[in-house]
């Protein structure tokens, strides 16, 4: 009996060890089977939702889902027991600045949310702009900057384990609006015949951005623009001689300003006729003939009623816009009231005016001498929506009369329009008529001051008077 038992107790322990070896030669098989293999990649594929968290139930890992799965690495600590992340890191930055926006992009070697935060100041005080979504490629656009301006910038990137890594110091000049607005232009240009030459003289425009003046002569008709003619003078200065002029020539001349973008004002213009032969003053003692009357240069054409299809009566002076500092001006009838004395633009929209046009100018009277006379073209501006032409401030106050002339290509007038610049006298200036009495503070107080002084010191003269008397009596 017992050595059956012994050896039933043997059969036993064999057979638990068989089942033993069974489920382990099956739980070391199964996984690199191909079917068990297929079955666990489908379950690791469904789980990876890319929603920035590792969700190890759902079966993300590191293999089939990197962008919620970070790898790790060593921590370099001993034993190497932790793991850590790499930190994250912002590359490759470019700006592409505009004139009043940027487009600020940047790189990360992981998924984060980037926010940029921008100021005139490295404590970047003006705002900041952030991402909603994780990404590796990054993109902020900021708008409402001004124009030709340095701001700094700073760009926080945040990954999914809420780590914050900063790029500091950054900076850019949003560029400069580009200038396409006409300079004013030269005013008082005069004309004076000095033996056999020609002086012209002309005051310069106040404008900031004045480079030069160029100025062009023709023999048949003015100048039209800066590059119709021969150039007697480009410069900064106020005057030039013209000596190669001819006896009983009649020479046009045109005058732009020029700003420092190489744009060109419309034109002051005048013209000289020379006498068929050129003498001495009366008094013999000077070559030099100054020309009496400058008139007007665009009298002389002849109305025409109606040129095509468009009569002369539909062009009038409310057709034209009057503008100071970007404003309109309101008239009455033919005044026009300046508020300051600054440049003043003259315009008429181009539909207004009759296709075969040839030129459009205005002369102004001035104030003080009815004889003289300065006259400027009104050009096409660069949209072609509009004549155009800015006149610099005016030098003292009074009314100016002008006239606009508008003439066609065979050099006739359409029509001739008649109104007045009124400048008004600066507050600084007193009336001489009737002016209002001053009166002041001063002037009570010091008549007050000067009695109770004159009081004060006769006491003191009655006072040493009676010590003398005391002093001779005693």
């Amino acid at each position: 009996m017992r050595s059956s038992s012994l050896s039933t107790n043997q059969l036993l322990h064999r057979f638990a060890t068989l089942i033993a070896v069974t489920f382990c030669v099956v739980g070391v098989v199964l996984p690199y089977s191909g079917q068990a293999s297929n079955v666990e990649v489908e379950l690791n594929v469904q789980g990876c939702n890319n929603n920035n968290i590792c969700e190890s139930s759902l079966g993300e890992n590191t293999s089939n889902c990197s962008n919620d799965c970070i790898t790790p690495t060593p921590s370099g600590s001993s034993g190497g027991s932790t793991p850590s992340y790499a930190n994250l890191i912002l590359s490759d930055v470019e700006v592409r600045p505009g004139a009043t926006s940027v487009v600020i992009t940047w790189k990360t070697n992981r998924v984060s949310i980037g926010t940029l935060a921008w100021g005139l100041t490295n404590d970047y005080e003006l705002g900041t702009v952030s991402e909603i979504n994780y990404a590796n490629n990054h993109s902020v656009k900021i708008e409402n900057l001004f124009p030709n301006q340095t701001y700094y910038f700073r760009i926080d990137g945040q990954d999914t384990r809420q780590v914050v890594t900063s790029v500091k110091g950054l900076a850019f000049i949003t560029l400069a609006i580009p200038d396409s607005s006409a300079p004013a232009n030269i005013s008082r240009l005069e004309g004076t015949i000095r033996g056999d030459a020609i002086q012209l003289t002309w005051r310069n425009p106040s404008d900031n951005d004045f480079d030069v003046v160029r100025v062009l002569r023709s023999e048949t008709f003015f100048p039209k623009d800066p590059f119709d003619g021969k150039v007697v003078y480009e410069g900064r200065g106020s005057y030039t001689t013209d000596s190669s002029i001819k006896s009983g020539a009649t020479y046009y001349y045109a005058a732009f300003a020029r700003d420092y973008a190489g744009n060109y004002s419309s034109g002051a213009v005048v013209k000289i006729i020379v006498p068929t032969k050129i003498t001495q003053a009366p008094d013999a003692t000077s070559s030099v003939i100054i020309i009496p009357v400058v008139p007007d240069p665009f009298s002389q054409f002849p109305l025409v009623p109606v040129v095509g299809t468009k009569a002369s009566t539909t062009v009038n002076l409310v057709d034209f816009d009057f503008k100071q500092r970007g404003e309109k001006i309101s008239f009455t009838q033919s005044s026009i009231q300046l508020d300051e004395r600054d440049n003043v633009t003259l315009s008429i929209a181009y539909d207004k005016l009759p296709e075969n046009l040839k030129t459009v100018a205005v002369t102004i009277q001035d104030p003080t001498n009815n004889n003289k006379k300065y006259a400027y073209l009104l050009h096409l501006n660069k949209e072609k929506t509009a004549y155009e032409t800015t006149l610099d401030n005016f030098e003292r106050a009074g009314t100016y009369n002008f006239s606009i002339t508008i003439l066609d290509y065979k050099q006739r007038s359409l029509k001739k329009l008649e109104g007045a610049f009124i400048v008004p006298h600066d507050i600084s200036e007193t009336s001489t008529k009737n002016p209002e009495p001053r009166y002041d503070v001063v002037d009570f107080i010091i008549p007050i001051v000067i009695f109770i002084l004159i009081i004060i010191a006769l006491l003191l003269l009655v006072r040493l008077v009676v010590r003398k008397i005391k002093h001779y009596i005693t």
